[in-house]
């Protein structure tokens, strides 16, 4: 997707991700072709565009989801930079981070699960927000 446009394999339906669900082990995996990645990137780009300055820098504290694949991808198609935080830190350190990228924008969403247990993380997020 982050090719040029002109490039043949731009929009074919070859698969570009496979994943699958924290705690969903008995499913099917997932997927997503490189049409399909190709449309969310340009549109989370497009909408980057229209809001930020192209050298901005935009954090990122997600686990490794398809949601964060798309989020990275657009922010370096955009002209802007990835600052990422582990989604594993506590506020004070979230916070640390923030301050040394100069982020604009955070992403993030209200939970992780690991091991079926959930973890906070947009709460970390806002107490950490300057």
């Amino acid at each position: 997707c982050l090719l040029a446009l002109s490039h043949s394999r731009q929009m074919d339906n070859s698969l570009a991700i496979l994943w699958g669900d924290e705690g969903c082990d008995d499913f099917p995996a997932n997927q997503l072709t490189r049409q399909q990645l190709c449309g969310q990137v340009m549109l989370m780009a497009n909408t980057l565009d229209s809001t930020l300055s192209t050298g901005n820098v935009i954090a990122s504290d997600m686990p490794m989801t398809l949601t964060a694949v798309v989020i990275y991808l657009a922010v370096l198609l955009s002209g802007r930079v990835v600052g990422t935080i582990a989604d594993s830190l506590a506020a004070r350190e979230i916070a640390t981070r923030l301050c040394v990228f100069k982020a604009k924008v955070i992403f993030t969403q209200d939970s992780r699960v690991r091991g079926g247990l959930q973890f906070p993380l947009y709460s970390q997020v806002a107490e950490a927000a300057p």
